[in-house]
């Protein structure tokens, strides 16, 4: 059921991505093409640059991963998605702005901009983790 579900997301994306493409063309790409060029600006000012964001990503998601591996399973044979989401969306906030608290200036917009970086690093981490999760556990019979 697992590869079911993973196959469609992917084709769901994929069927996005060429709708995009279809309707806007050349600014479509010019648009994924800046995605890059906007993380780079934003995290610009952080300790790390790119790698504050990286970091935390990191870490974020091997956090939801270890959750989703870890924590208890349901009765009902469900895995602990919405305890491991909200810990991978504590821990990517987290590194961020513990990385700028550290790191001067401590200048609210600054701890705002890390704040956010760290928010799009943990609402990310659990797709990536995701990927590498593999199939769910379910309980003994």
């Amino acid at each position: 059921m697992d590869r079911k579900a993973t196959i469609l997301a992917f084709v769901g994306a994929i069927g996005t991505l060429l709708t995009a493409l279809a309707t806007h063309g050349t600014g479509a790409i010019k648009a994924l093409g800046a995605i890059p060029a906007m993380l780079a600006a934003w995290s610009a000012g952080l300790p790390l640059g790119v790698w504050s964001f990286t970091v935390a990503l990191l870490l974020a998601t091997l956090v939801w991963v270890a959750a989703i591996r870890k924590l208890p399973v349901s009765g009902s044979g469900k895995a602990p998605f919405v305890s491991a989401n909200g810990l991978a969306l504590i821990v990517g906030p987290a590194v961020t702005v513990a990385q700028q608290y550290l790191a001067p200036p401590r200048t609210p917009g600054v701890l705002l901009n890390a704040l956010i970086l760290g928010l799009i690093a943990g609402l990310a981490a659990p797709h990536i983790g995701a990927l590498i999760r593999g199939k769910a556990r379910t309980p003994a019979p």
